[in-house]
């Protein structure tokens, strides 16, 4: 059987942990991650995709026309970013471009759908 799409007491779960993006204390949106690629247009990506994010970099990374998803990331953790492609490692929090960004994303919202899983023992 599959879990629902919507899982109210994950929601809130998510929204009690730091944002992913800039830090910021919280509570913080849970935060639909679309850059992965999982959702039709117009629809929200599935529960087990999510990130906290602070209303402002869940906005600027949402709604904000023209804004970059990139450059939001770039600006908010400079500490992910390394300046050469080779030394890139997704895994371990290195990036250089989108595609790794994509990446790291993915293994954010798989750490916070097993923390979650792992509150429900």
């Amino acid at each position: 059987m599959t879990p629902p799409r919507i899982d109210k007491k994950k929601r809130e779960w998510i929204s009690g942990r730091r944002c992913a993006c800039c830090g910021a204390y919280p509570p913080n949106d849970p935060a639909h991650q679309s850059i992965l690629g999982n959702s039709g247009m117009g629809m929200k990506p599935p529960d087990r995709e999510m990130i906290p994010l602070c209303r402002d970099c869940h906005q600027k990374s949402e709604t904000e026309i023209g804004w970059d998803i990139l450059r939001l990331w770039k600006e908010k953790r400079p500490d992910l970013w390394v300046d050469e492609p080779h030394k890139a490692d997704p895994s371990n929090g290195f990036l250089y471009d989108k595609h790794d960004l994509r990446e790291w994303i993915f293994i954010q919202c798989e750490s916070y759908d097993q923390l979650w899983k792992a509150t429900r023992k």
